[in-house]
């Protein structure tokens, strides 16, 4: 017999009220499925992903309420501090086999955009800003990782694809800590700051990130390594107490990704004396640029951190719009180029950060 809950099927006063009913009981089995399906529904906290659970979004849309400040999907693993939402409060236990999957039109839509003549065009929730002194949307990573759309730690065995991400708050999808990685079929259209498109935290290995589409407003797809910035990862707090090689990422493929951006479509961020090896990057194509758009595919290190390492890095056929193609900033152990084009007016193959004159 299949477990399979329709959410559309359990009561509540509200969306979140039925949303939850539906995860506590499927959570009661080994697998499960839970499918959003025959309306679209509205969440003002995030969706909880258990082991074994697979998630359909079935023709529908799942948008967040306004001035929701919380992730539309979360790992159960991560808890968070009551006295910090910023923090989680211990190490999380790992998860196996979490897939949330779209079919047709399979939308997640960050808070409502009102009429322009309103006086609060996009009903983010607004807080004070300690770097800028202001009142501002709480969009972006400085906002730290409740921000992002969906947020996945400590998973083996993680599928993410058939999904639109209509005006993301910040990262569209963003993984940490997570092994046996497949991301496909992916449509990000951000509007926000720093608004990624699929982005790897530290620790993730085996990975397959291919399918991408849209305009993002920094990198389409982000691999790292090590302690960036404080605030991005639930976890970085506990990455003291974790090896070098744990928080290395390694065995990627990043493939098929037709999309612009502000900054790059594809870059790789190693900090801190961890690695990020063995990683393939192919079919690029720059459907759009952004300015300032530097390079499309951006390898460098030592910039938020310590320096890391970069090694066996193969990078073939792209098609850039960036002012350089392909720019680095460290000497690569074992790299490849080949077949890269830049259509870009005054636009160059290779590079270095900072640009040289």
């Amino acid at each position: 017999m299949e477990n399979i809950f329709y959410v559309a099927d359990f009561d509540g006063n509200n969306d979140d009220e039925r949303i939850s009913a539906c995860l506590e009981k499927a959570s009661q089995f080994e697998n499960s499925t839970v499918v959003f399906a025959n309306r679209d529904f509205e969440t003002s906290q995030a969706i909880l992903l258990y082991s074994g659970m697979t998630v359909l979004i079935d023709n529908c849309v799942i948008r967040q309420k306004n001035e929701t400040f919380d992730n539309v999907f979360r790992s159960v693993n991560v808890k968070l501090n009551s006295n910090n939402p910023y923090a989680s409060t211990s190490p999380v236990k790992p998860l196996k086999d979490v897939r949330i999957l779209g079919k047709g039109n399979a939308d997640i839509e960050g808070p409502t955009i009102l009429k322009k003549s309103d006086s609060n065009d996009i009903r983010n929730r607004k807080g004070y800003s300690n770097g800028l002194l202001e009142n501002q949307d709480m969009v972006g990573c400085d906002w730290g990782f409740l921000a992002y759309q969906i947020l996945c730690v400590g998973v083996d065995g993680l599928e993410i694809g058939g999904i639109s991400f209509v005006k993301p708050k910040g990262f569209a999808v963003t993984i940490d800590l997570c092994t046996h990685i497949h991301v496909y079929d992916i449509d990000v259209n951000s509007t926000c700051k720093n608004g990624d498109g699929i982005h790897l935290l530290s620790g993730c290995s085996h990975a397959i990130i291919e399918r991408i589409t849209g305009t993002t407003t920094d990198d389409t797809v982000a691999v790292q390594s090590g302690n960036r910035l404080a605030l991005l990862s639930p976890m970085e707090h506990f990455y003291d107490t974790m090896s070098k090689e744990e928080l290395s990422s390694h065995h990627i493929i990043i493939r098929d990704v037709k999309a612009g951006g502000r900054y790059h479509n594809v870059i790789l961020l190693p900090l801190n004396e961890t690695s990020i090896y063995n990683v393939t990057i192919e079919n690029i194509t720059d459907t759009s640029r952004i300015e300032p758009y530097h390079a499309t595919v951006f390898l460098y290190t030592g910039v938020y951190g310590g320096p890391g390492v970069l090694r066996d890095i193969t990078v073939k056929n792209i098609d850039s719009l960036a002012d350089t193609c392909f720019v680095s900033n460290v000497s690569i152990d074992n790299l490849t180029l080949s077949n890269l084009i830049n259509r870009s007016e005054k636009g160059k193959l290779y590079g270095t950060y900072p640009v040289k004159p």
